[in-house]
């Protein structure tokens, strides 16, 4: 994949928001965290964050839920893009969300953002789930700036003309 083209160009602040970007990652001395895990988390928090909450139209800051995920999948692949947040100065305020029995402090490589516990049902009901929006793999490529072949181009625009019950019972 190339960073230019015709249609997206390379601008100063691009360069400017990536040296900024490239300045983000802390501390990765104890290799808690692995590197790939940092690395997605820097594409993350240079695209899409300001994507999701540039305009402030979710609020200023990120929840990151964990009550769907156990220690023994953390390590996933899966789950490489949360881990390695956790090891980056994001560009908003980060908050991670877990259930009662979790014990997400206690996770390799945590980091130090705060976590919020739920002890009711219905406790983090307020919270919009922004990445389950069907436009985000959309908002995606346009805000990279990278080239993708023309099928996975064609698909990324696709999941803006979604609705969301197309996702319901995938996840």
């Amino acid at each position: 994949m190339e960073r230019r083209s015709e249609h997206q160009q390379y601008t100063r602040e691009d360069l400017v928001l990536d040296l900024s970007v490239a300045q983000s990652p802390l501390d990765l001395s104890d290799g808690a965290i692995d590197q790939p895990a940092v690395f997605a988390a820097l594409e993350w928090n240079r695209t899409i964050a300001p994507a999701q909450i540039g305009n402030e139209r979710y609020g200023k800051y990120f929840a990151i839920d964990y009550r769907r995920i156990d220690l023994d999948r953390w390590p996933s692949d899966e789950y490489m893009v949360i881990r390695g947040v956790n090891r980056v100065l994001t560009t908003a305020p980060l908050w991670i969300l877990q259930r009662a029995d979790q014990r997400v402090d206690e996770w390799p490589g945590i980091g130090k953002n705060p976590i919020f516990t739920q002890h009711a049902e219905k406790q983090w009901n307020w919270m919009v789930e922004a990445l389950d929006e069907p436009q985000w793999p959309d908002s995606y490529r346009k805000q990279s700036k990278l080239l993708f072949a023309p099928r996975l181009t064609a698909a990324l625009k696709a999941t803006s003309t979604r609705g969301d019950a197309y996702y319901e019972g995938k996840v």
